[in-house]
């Protein structure tokens, strides 16, 4: 009987178990099938949101592997954009898993690329180059703002200005450094005029300029599939992309990434057209120089008779792309001469017209 006992004991302990056992299991996938949504929407935002960081850091990257101008760092970058896009895909296909595999991969080869920017890139030319970028900055946002500027606009461009003299300051001193960091600020402050600028109503001419971007890259194409010269068709894809990158950044509210991206598409489209003098000489070169500096002379006295303040600093720029010039045809490097002389010419001719 006792067994008896044991056994019935045993069996309805067992049972028991089972019970428990089973109401946990039931209990168990019912809340994750009521969580199973909610968790895979928040797998999914942070996966978008992961994605959305990959754009910004790409950005960030891209402006280091431009102003390297290393053929490699390029190779590299466009690699990790293309990755990155890749992982939009799959996103909007409903692979969050596999699209934050793909966008890790762009981060690491975004991030390659930047090591192999810094690595070619001293600081002196970073901040070189980020200085050129932002003089062509303040002009055009000078030329946007006219007479009739908000206030804080002005505020803000004065304020970076002084920022920019004190960088070129540092530059001339051979403190790098600090005359990069300085440029961060100045860039900072010309963002926030160009926002409140374009807020002011500026969104139209932007619109124009990217139009006639496009039409400039678009006669570097037809120049280059003439010429069937692969690597000005090469330039012109990447103006495309540039251009394609300050229409996303309009379209965002981003007036001042919008210039500055179709700033470095009009040049990419510049170089390709250029291509089709190839095998140009330094005496050639040497001769766009010394025409310079004779029409430099005529259009300073006329800046300075009639007092336009505006026309003396754009012919002090100019005179900044045509020293450049001189030296980099003295290092024996003749198409990044021509380049830099070709923008002093049109920034001399830039001058020229408002003293007319």
């Amino acid at each position: 009987m006792k067994a008896v006992r044991r056994d019935g004991a045993g069996n309805r302990g067992r049972g028991a178990r089972i019970v428990v056992l089973l109401g946990a299991g039931l209990w168990l996938a019912l809340a994750a099938g009521g969580a199973r949504p909610a968790v895979a929407q928040e797998s999914l935002e942070s996966v978008r949101a992961f994605i959305d960081r990959t754009a910004d850091m790409l950005d960030q990257i891209g402006e280091a592997v431009r102003e390297s101008e290393s053929d490699r760092a390029r190779r590299v970058f466009q690699e990790a954009r293309a990755l990155h896009e890749q992982s939009r895909r799959l996103l909007d296909d409903g692979r969050p898993l596999l699209a934050m595999r793909v966008a890790r991969q762009a981060r690491e080869t975004a991030l390659s690329a930047g090591r192999l920017a810094r690595t070619a890139q001293t600081l002196e030319e970073r901040a070189r180059m980020r200085l050129e970028r932002l003089q062509e900055l303040r002009e055009t946002l000078r030329e946007r703002a006219g007479e009739g500027q908000q206030p804080a606009i002005g505020r803000f461009l004065r304020e970076a200005e002084r920022q920019l003299e004190r960088a070129r300051e540092q530059y001339a001193q051979k403190n790098f450094e600090i005359a990069f960091n300085l440029l961060g600020s100045a860039e900072a402050l010309f963002n926030r005029a160009a926002r409140l600028l374009f807020e002011q109503g500026g969104a139209a001419r932007l619109e124009n300029e990217l139009e006639q971007t496009a039409g400039l890259i678009d006669r570097a194409r037809e120049q280059a599939r003439d010429a069937n010269d692969r690597a000005a068709l090469d330039g012109v894809e990447r103006a495309q992309a540039e251009l394609d990158r300050a229409r996303d950044a309009s379209r965002a509210g981003e007036p001042w990434r919008a210039l500055r991206f179709a700033g470095q598409a009009r040049r990419l489209a510049a170089q390709a057209a250029e291509r089709r003098d190839a095998g140009v000489s330094p005496a050639a070169v040497q001769e766009l120089i010394v025409r310079w500096d004779e029409r430099r002379t005529l259009v300073d006295d006329t800046a300075r008779r009639v007092g336009d303040r505006r026309a003396m600093a754009i012919v002090d720029q100019a005179t900044g792309h045509r020293r450049r010039a001189g030296e980099l045809l003295g290092g024996g490097r003749v198409e990044d001469a021509l380049r830099q002389i070709t923008l002093a010419h049109d920034l001399l001719s830039k001058a020229a017209e408002r003293t007319r």
